[in-house]
């Protein structure tokens, strides 16, 4: 469900998980649909960018698990959470989680590798 348990926020619940923090509050439920969502992306500085101001660091490859992997999709910056080869999202389409390839997303063009603290 958009604005609840999309892979933008599958991404604040995994730094928040690791971290202690409570981000993915800040940002739940501030849109409920695809439209809406791609407006708040574009208003806020950018995942990567939010990410590292909450203290993760760029990182380069191989991702380790617990890394968070931004990729676009469908003109979003969606959160992948590293599990290893393979990296949990959330795919609003099916209402399901999903799993990818860790290293088909690290093959995308302008790709973020996040390490959390």
């Amino acid at each position: 469900e958009w604005g609840q348990t999309d892979c933008a926020l599958l991404s604040w619940e995994a730094f928040d998980a690791i971290t202690g923090a409570a981000r993915a509050e800040l940002h739940r439920g501030r849109y409920s649909t695809p439209e809406q969502a791609l407006r708040y992306q574009r208003k806020q500085t950018s995942l990567p960018a939010d990410l590292e101001a909450a203290g993760c660091r760029r990182a380069l490859p191989p991702a380790l698990p617990g890394d968070i992997i931004v990729a676009e999709r469908d003109g979003f910056l969606c959160g992948h959470v590293c599990l290893g080869a393979f990296a949990l999202s959330a795919s609003i389409e099916e209402g399901r989680a999903a799993l990818c390839r860790v290293n088909d997303l690290l093959e995308r063009p302008d790709v973020f590798l996040l390490r959390v603290p």
